[in-house]
């Protein structure tokens, strides 16, 4: 609920179409990471350095996912026209 009314907050500072979406994947990759953090009921997978959840890797994956389509959306993206 709190990230729902975050990003509703944001929607009028947004730049440029498909900014709040991407704000929405970054913030929700760190919250379940997060999240998979407390819980020690699931097992590790991948190399056990890391320590991390197969949910803490996907979570990674959307973390760099959401980096890499907010670089893609302020070099080429549909800038919004600024509000009168």
């Amino acid at each position: 609920l709190l990230l729902v009314v975050f990003l509703l907050a944001f929607y009028p500072y947004r730049r440029y179409d498909g900014q709040i979406f991407t704000l929405f994947l970054a913030i929700y990759a760190v919250h379940r990471f997060l999240n998979e953090r407390l819980r020690n009921d699931t097992e590790i997978v991948g190399l056990p350095a890391l320590n991390m959840t197969l949910s803490q890797n996907i979570s990674v994956l959307m973390l760099v996912v959401a980096l890499g389509l907010e670089i893609y959306q302020r070099k080429w993206g549909t800038r919004v026209p600024k509000a009168p």
